[in-house]
């Protein structure tokens, strides 16, 4: 069977194969998902880690740059500070949240789960699970804003 899927949750509960096709060639990794990325050394295929690193190494860039081209005053100083300080807020906020929705992703994926669990209460965990990847959503919108104004 051969399963092509981004949802990288569905693709760790069954694959114990790994094919990547890239630019570059294929790579054929015998083992689950968990094997692979640890293989790899990172998540390059979750979107949100690919981006963030991106916009990492943009920020590390322009920081070298303007320490290059000499300091800025105190009040940018405490500004750029303050917002690097929010910045992380930010990122604790998404981590948490990701991992509140992972928790019912876990229950949903429990075989017994259904079976055991009310049908109201299956709705509720829905309704919030939708309401925490919205939040996840919002924060990372919120974390663009801040990290385009340390630019």
């Amino acid at each position: 069977l051969i399963l092509v899927s981004h949802d990288r949750w569905f693709v760790s509960r069954l694959a114990d194969r790994i094919v990547e096709i890239t630019a570059e060639g294929i790579r054929d990794y015998h083992g689950t998902y968990e094997d692979y990325v640890h293989f790899c050394g990172d998540d390059h295929l979750d979107v949100d880690t690919v981006v963030l690193k991106a916009r990492t190494k943009k920020k590390v860039e322009k920081i070298e740059r303007r320490k290059k081209g000499g300091a800025g005053g105190k009040s940018d100083a405490g500004a750029r500070k303050a917002a690097k300080r929010r910045l992380d807020e930010i990122t604790g906020k998404i981590e948490e949240t990701e991992s509140l929705v992972a928790g019912i992703d876990a229950k949903f994926a429990d075989p017994t789960f259904y079976e055991t669990t009310d049908r109201g209460d299956v709705r509720g965990l829905e309704e919030e699970r939708a309401r925490l990847q919205s939040e996840v959503e919002s924060l990372m919108d919120e974390w663009q804003r801040v990290e385009e104004e340390l630019g």
